[in-house]
């Protein structure tokens, strides 16, 4: 959609790809400015996400090791041992990261 909608208005790199007379021109600069916040949310989404998946308990991200004896919880639950298990959540500020990078 971005790109074809981008062609169709001569948004950024696309200005010189069809000809003046058969560009569509509704609105053109609320579609052109829909298109910049579409391409701004993408690529902070992409940083947010890059900045979240590089980090360690030690920068607030969530601790994540294997139990010994995950079984011996109060409650009963299905647990697969051999995976490792969330020990202690994320720091406010890497939730804050968490939920603008879907918000």
């Amino acid at each position: 959609y971005f790109i074809v909608e981008a062609v169709a208005v001569g948004w950024g790199p696309f200005k010189n790809v069809i000809s003046e007379d058969r560009k569509h021109y509704e609105a053109p600069k609320l579609r052109k400015t829909l298109l910049t916040g579409i391409i701004v949310s993408y690529v902070v989404f992409c940083v947010l996400q890059v900045v979240l998946s590089v980090g360690t308990a030690d920068n607030g991200f969530d601790r994540w090791e294997l139990w010994t004896n995950c079984s011996s919880l109060d409650k009963a639950v299905r647990v697969d041992c051999t995976l490792p298990q969330l020990v202690e959540a994320a720091g406010w500020t890497m939730k804050g990261f968490k939920v603008a990078s879907f918000g």
